[in-house]
């Protein structure tokens, strides 16, 4: 019986070996939550959040960019967060000719702005995964207007 118990134990260690962290494969929705939570904080400002987000996953030094739509003379907010493995993600809006509109680089695992348009058009927000503990790492951008 002795036997049996060691070998049971033993089994359950290396399974407890190969499974990951509960942590290891932080959600999605867990980025979209911390982005939706900073935005929440900016709409107490009179912002109404907008139903459209990007979303995506991104290692340690990675940034994605892309095209959002905003209409001259709004006043819009953009939130990024990032899922508990990003330590430090940054945010940088782009005028539809290339100008830095805003930043967000502080170290923190959600990044905000807020802008007026000056121009009708796409502008380009780059998301940027600046220090995280994973690969992989989960990231939403969500938006608010007034």
């Amino acid at each position: 019986m002795k036997n049996v118990l060691k070998t049971f134990v033993a089994i359950l260690a290396f399974i407890a070996v190969l499974l990951p962290p509960v942590n290891m494969h932080a959600s999605q929705q867990e980025a979209t939550n911390v982005a939706y939570r900073a935005l929440s904080i900016l709409g107490a400002y009179g912002y109404s959040p907008m139903d459209y987000y990007n979303y995506g996953s991104l290692n340690q030094g990675q940034k994605y960019t892309f095209r959002k739509y905003f209409y001259y003379g709004n006043d819009y907010i953009a939130a990024a967060g990032g899922c508990s493995s990003a330590d430090d993600i940054d945010l940088v809006i782009y005028d539809p000719y290339g100008n830095i509109v805003e930043r967000d680089n502080d170290s923190s695992q959600s990044a905000a702005v807020s802008f007026s348009a000056d121009y009708s058009g796409y502008y380009y927000v780059q998301v940027i995964m600046y220090e995280a503990s994973a690969t992989g790492v989960h990231w939403s951008c969500v938006y608010g207007y007034q």
